[in-house]
């Protein structure tokens, strides 16, 4: 087919030299902190298909390769096949914010013609946690394929996305709220030139749409299982139905082979209702009825610094005399990093966590999302320590090897809640009365509210508990308070005479 859409070969050069420089950044970048590891989606960032998730991620790359099927859309027409192959790279540039690029190319088969279409995309994403809680913002600029460039960059659409997200457990339920600025039809320009196969490949669109998109993801052993569902409501002046609107349910699962390896195989149903692809109707896009989307994810781990190559000496130059060579210095130390947070999966943010050796504390730092951290600890055994309001102090022996990375994970256990003496100080006429109650014999005090209530924190125990208050005869009580125990005391206080 004569596809108005297909990629220049300006575009090709740029497009690889893009990826290019993705790849070489990537390569060579060590992340100041080893984040909880998170599998990438297609884009390289941490999420389920569509639906991002805004969490931070290490650097990573993304290949993803698609067969997806359409049915005839009228009787002259046969049935489309589509090959597409998405390549992503996404960088963490801060604790909060990552930047990538996402470069899909596709292939369309149908009766009589085929062509190849290729689209370009750069974002960038901030995130914020809140304990259990993700959000974020994402921006995402991207070019659809044209044989000029002033119309390739007069096609550049931006999708905006607003990202929601939190753990049940180690259970992620993710969703997307946004808009995009489609400017794609102006790719176009030949549409009305085509016949029905020919637009249904272009995939260019007339409208703006507003992006929806809810997803969770269930984690067995080392693979995760992924629902989503997904639409783009195409908006605007003469925009078709909603049920010609993209919409779309995926479904699939994702196994982590390594820490910094994973593979990903979804099904994507399309249930649009048939767009009308006559040369006269506006540009809407008309994704694959049944697609299948195998992907390979790589993040990006921190790793030793490569020794410096020997520089080239020319062919006919004297070499210098061989030096014997130094001695290499073997490390004597290794980053350790923990992950602390409670029963629920939600992290602790406010512990304090050090390692002992010997007679040596190390303290490690900590970031906002339960993660502590040093990367220079001596090697040999230790004790962990770590310690949070409200929670057991939590001990546990390591060994630190030297050069190798030391990673756990904590998990604290709440603390029962303390044992209490509460209750009411009134008259005999019911009426409250600000009193001074203490504890003997550990001498704790308080003093009832203007209604006469009161609450005393204490261990288990026996106590006496005397209660005074101006112009009323002093009272005293003999209670017994159980391990995490509520002892109820009441008191009518009479008047002196």
């Amino acid at each position: 087919m004569t596809n108005r859409g297909a990629r220049p070969h300006s575009l090709e050069v740029w497009s690889a030299r893009v990826s290019s420089a993705l790849l070489a950044t990537l390569a060579l970048s060590t992340p100041a902190r080893a984040a909880e590891q998170e599998v990438p989606a297609s884009d390289a960032e941490p999420g389920l298909h569509r639906v991002g998730f805004a969490e931070a991620g290490h650097p990573a790359l993304a290949t993803t390769l698609g067969y997806g099927y359409t049915e005839p859309q009228n009787t002259d027409d046969g049935a489309h096949h589509r090959l597409s192959l998405r390549l992503a790279g996404a960088l963490p540039v801060a604790s909060w914010l990552g930047v990538g690029t996402v470069v899909d190319g596709r292939y369309d088969l149908h009766r009589h013609d085929s062509g190849e279409v290729l689209n370009v995309g750069l974002f960038g994403r901030a995130s914020l946690t809140a304990g259990a809680y993700r959000f974020g913002f994402e921006l995402k600029g991207w070019v659809p394929g044209a044989e000029k460039a002033s119309t390739m960059l007069g096609a550049a659409s931006l999708d905006t996305s607003a990202l929601a997200g939190v753990r049940v457990g180690k259970v992620r339920i993710a969703s997307a709220f946004g808009f995009r600025f489609d400017r794609t039809h102006a790719a176009g320009e030949h549409a009305a030139e085509l016949g029905p196969g020919d637009r249904l490949a272009l995939g260019l669109s007339d409208f703006d749409a507003v992006l929806l998109g809810v997803g969770v993801g269930v984690p067995l052993g080392k693979s995760e299982i992924i629902g989503e569902v997904s639409t783009d409501l195409l908006v605007g002046r003469d925009a078709p139905p909603l049920s010609q609107s993209p919409l779309r349910l995926a479904a699939g699962s994702r196994y982590a082979l390594t820490p910094a390896l994973g593979f990903e195989l979804l099904g994507v149903v399309s249930l649009s209702a048939k767009p009308d692809l006559t040369p006269t109707a506006p540009l809407v896009p008309n994704e694959p009825r049944l697609s299948v989307l195998a992907g390979v994810r790589y993040s990006f781990l921190p790793a030793a610094v490569p020794l410096a190559a020997e520089p080239a000496v020319p062919p006919h130059a004297a070499r210098p005399a061989p030096v014997a060579p130094a001695a290499v210095a073997l490390p004597t130390d290794a980053a350790v990093e923990i992950s602390v947070h409670d029963e629920g999966n939600v992290p602790v943010t406010a512990a304090t966590a050090v390692i002992d050796i010997g007679n040596t504390r190390t303290e490690l730092s900590h970031d906002t999302g339960g993660r502590y951290r040093r990367d220079h600890v001596a090697a040999g055994s230790a004790t962990l320590h770590v310690e949070a309001t409200g929670f057991r102090p939590f001990e546990q022996p390591v060994r630190i090897e030297a050069g190798t990375p030391l990673q756990l994970e904590v998990v604290l256990t709440p603390l029962p809640p303390p044992s209490q003496v509460r209750g009411l100080i009134r008259n005999l006429g019911g009426h409250g009365i600000v009193a001074k109650v203490r504890v003997e014999p550990v001498g704790v005090e308080a003093t009832s509210d203007a209604n006469g209530a009161f609450q005393v924190d204490l261990p288990p125990g026996s106590y006496d508990v005397v209660i005074e208050a101006p112009g009323y005869a002093p009272q005293r009580r003999h209670v017994s308070v159980d391990a995490e125990g509520v002892v109820i005391l009441n008191a009518e206080l009479v008047k002196q005479r």
